[in-house]
């Protein structure tokens, strides 16, 4: 394992140097007009230190920009197999932070008069067919604000590597899917689209007579700055990449055919990154500037603006945020216009949410606590039949994971109450008797549970991955059939196996034995079977109780997910295969 280290650089005109701070002796809430204040940094780089220890990420870099002054921290390492400490230059996918940089392109055309907002998808891809007039008639401005009624991913979409799940989905497909697509309704209204975005990054490359890489470098990247920034891996982009990563585990890089590019296919560097933030904030006469402000404003209601999602500061300044996730990367910007300042975390991690709660706490409030006493919480819960919740500490900090799910940070709230708030979790512990609180009461949105103190054995078993060798390893990759439309996926790569259960993330899973493997992000097992021959014919998988798989013949998961793989897809389904990822 690899981790625990944090360096800080500094660029331009440095802020006085934060200490180390990892216990705080008072519980303090830091004020918003604090920007990035020594204890609000400490905070972070503490967040981060404990996120690397326990394998959630692998190297990150902070870039933030504050009225002309700038700064850097770095943390991790940018290789498993190696001491390479990542930089300001080091290159991260960004995800869906491609977003924004789609929405500015298209803004720089319609600056130009090539394009409107309230152009067309037809009117904007003359040589494009539609059967459907709700889809030729969807706007850019529908498109750029995920209100379009799209779904989230082309209904024909199917990742023939779960490692690398847009590649080989071209314009040919994406064609004919918009072509026929004819739904009942299109419900305008917030719904998160990597289809639309897609749609864009198509538009705006049409309108500029370029591909999409050409028209981004040439239109945005150049006038920025951004010299380093690519749409796509290049040869060079290599050189000075951080690679993909999960619990120990290096993940593939994704690769975007021009079909999807303008949902997530550019990679970046925090210098880069603070480059854009800069010229979103400092007013000045160029022309790129003014493109850049026109996205600043909100189109849907609460709270979305052109790519960009809108929050406010305590001190009710606008802050404009946007989160990225691909295969092992997650990454978090945003900009404060009216105070010119700007922040930008790029990590190598598989926990978007545990990013974008990192990110935001640059402008929420932060709550420093005094080292706590929290034994009396640790332990086992009984949520319901089977179904257990085990309470551990680790750097001052709570985590709770029920069986068979993956492990949540707590934050403390107020006496014996801690949350969760991505899953909207609250828990409440009873007042410690003897040194012990007995129960819990869980509420997560309409659901209330008494959860009663039960015996550890019923808590989530302490896994110790093994080495196992490569050979042996190359035996269990397939596909294995868990019900009559859902498959277990194991492949191999790199010396690593994987697991992608049908519609879900592909993760890696760690050797405990032989045939014997289990996940790191989640209290799940997986038993491999072998026929008399010794040859691996199925699998168990354990989570939550036992399911087995029997290996599949070659191409059934394809017949018996998606018969009508070629075919168009029937108006209104939604696609419960799509990626997770932004």
């Amino acid at each position: 394992m690899f981790g625990g280290f944090a360096q800080k650089k500094r660029d331009l005109r440095a802020h006085p140097r934060l200490g180390r701070q990892f216990l705080c002796v008072v519980v303090l809430v830091v004020p918003l007009s604090i920007f990035a204040s020594e204890d609000r940094m400490d905070y972070i780089s503490e967040r981060l230190e404990s996120a690397i220890e326990q394998e959630f990420i692998g190297a990150a870099v902070i870039g933030y920009y504050d009225a002309g002054e700038v700064d850097y921290w770095v943390f991790g390492r940018t290789n498993k197999d190696s001491e390479s400490v990542p930089s300001k230059t080091t290159l991260f996918e960004i995800g869906s932070v491609t977003k924004v940089f789609t929405a500015a392109l298209t803004q720089v055309l319609i600056d130009s008069d090539a394009l409107s907002w309230d152009s067309t998808v037809k009117s904007s891809l003359g040589d494009w067919n539609f059967v459907s007039g709700k889809i030729r008639n969807i706007s850019l401005r529908e498109l750029a604000t995920h209100s379009s009624g799209l779904p989230r991913m082309p209904l024909n979409w199917r990742a023939a590597d779960p490692l690398d799940p847009y590649r080989g989905y071209d314009n040919r497909r994406l064609k004919a899917f918009v072509g026929q697509f004819d739904p009942p309704e299109l419900e305008k209204k917030l719904a998160y689209s990597n289809l639309a975005f897609g749609l864009l990054g198509n538009i705006a490359a049409n309108a500029s007579g370029k591909s999409y890489s050409e028209a981004m470098k040439e239109l945005v990247l150049d006038p920025l700055g951004m010299n380093h920034t690519t749409v796509g891996i290049t040869g060079e982009t290599r050189t000075n990449l951080a690679l993909g990563y999960s619990y120990g585990a290096t993940i593939p890089n994704w690769y975007f055919e021009d079909s999807l590019e303008g949902a997530g296919a550019i990679l970046s560097s925090a210098e880069d990154m603070v480059q854009f933030i800069k010229r979103n904030v400092e007013q000045d006469d160029s022309s790129i500037y003014k493109s850049l402000k026109q996205l600043q404003h909100v189109q849907v209601q609460p709270n979305q603006a052109f790519g960009w999602t809108t929050s406010q500061n305590e001190t009710g300044q606008q802050v404009f945020w946007i989160a990225g996730l691909t295969g092992g990367y997650a990454s978090f910007v945003a900009i404060s216009p009216e105070e010119s300042k700007g922040w930008v975390l790029l990590t190598t991690s598989m926990h978007g949410g545990l990013i974008t709660q990192i990110g935001q706490s640059f402008f929420t409030p932060i709550q420093r606590l005094e080292p706590m006493d929290f034994s009396a919480y640790l332990g086992v819960y009984k949520l319901i039949s089977k179904m257990y919740m085990t309470i551990t500490e680790r750097d001052n900090q709570l985590f709770s994971q029920a069986t068979g799910q993956v492990k949540i940070p707590l934050t403390f709230v107020k006496d014996r109450e801690f949350t969760y708030k991505p899953d909207e979790v609250v828990l409440k512990f009873e007042k410690p008797r003897n040194g012990e609180s007995r129960g819990v009461r869980l509420r997560q949105r309409n659901t209330n549970i008494n959860a009663r103190r039960v015996e550890d054995r019923f808590g989530i078993p302490n896994r110790e991955e093994i080495e196992i060798d490569e050979e042996t390893l190359k035996e269990y990759p397939g596909h294995y059939q868990l019900a009559p439309r859902a498959f277990l996926s194991i492949v191999f790569r790199d010396g690593q196996l994987f697991a992608e259960i049908t519609g879900q993330p592909v993760v890696p899973i760690f050797a405990m034995g032989k045939d014997k493997f289990f996940y790191k992000q989640t209290d799940a097992e997986v038993q491999f079977e072998r026929n008399e021959e010794g040859n691996v014919s199925g699998l168990i998988l354990i989570q939550n109780g036992e399911y087995k798989a029997p290996k599949a013949e070659a191409g059934a998961m394809r017949a018996a997910q998606n018969p009508a793989a070629n075919r168009p897809a029937r108006p209104g389904t939604q696609n419960r295969s799509s990626p997770s990822r932004r």
